[in-house]
């Protein structure tokens, strides 16, 4: 099993470092692009800006996925380092948890708010683009997040398994 999970995180890891930098180049490409056109050429067109934020809102859920494996995120290890070492690893274990459960219900919910946004039909202003794509890196996201939770309490669970 842990073998498995690794593969699995290892993947996934791939894809999304694939994805984020491909973002980010887009982002860079588009927003360049846009000053160039606003000061070189003196004619701005909206869809530079509306583009390179839609680009880095799927950008940032990617890098928040990624996020979690490296230990990017903010945590609250000052006060659980103040605990015995029992109950550290209790209180990590449960905050895994917690995240787990919370990515999974905001990736429950962001599909549902994309699936209302794609029946209404919604264009974004300046590109017409469907606006409910805009929304699917919130669902995309916090589900990669929460399999990454999940991936490192299992892996934590495993591993306390073989060392108790």
């Amino acid at each position: 099993m842990n073998k498995f999970l690794f593969t699995v995180r290892s993947t996934l890891i791939r894809i999304e470092e694939f994805f984020a930098s491909v973002l980010m180049i887009a982002m860079t490409t588009v927003t360049s692009y846009g000053i160039f056109e606003r000061y070189v050429i003196q004619h701005g067109a909206g869809w530079t800006d509306e583009l390179s934020r839609y680009i880095s809102i799927a950008a940032i859920f990617f890098g928040a996925s990624l996020g979690i494996v490296k230990g990017a995120h903010v945590g609250v290890e000052v006060f659980v380092k103040l605990l015995p070492q029992s109950l550290q690893a209790v209180c990590a274990r449960l905050a895994s948890l917690i995240c787990t459960a919370f990515m999974g219900v905001m990736a429950y919910y962001g599909f549902i708010y994309f699936l209302r946004l794609f029946k209404t039909g919604q264009v974004t202003p300046a590109l017409q683009f469907p606006l409910c794509y805009a929304f699917l890196a919130v669902p995309v996201g916090c589900s990669l997040m929460c399999a990454h939770f999940l991936i490192q309490l299992l892996l934590t669970e495993e591993t306390e398994g073989q060392n108790g």
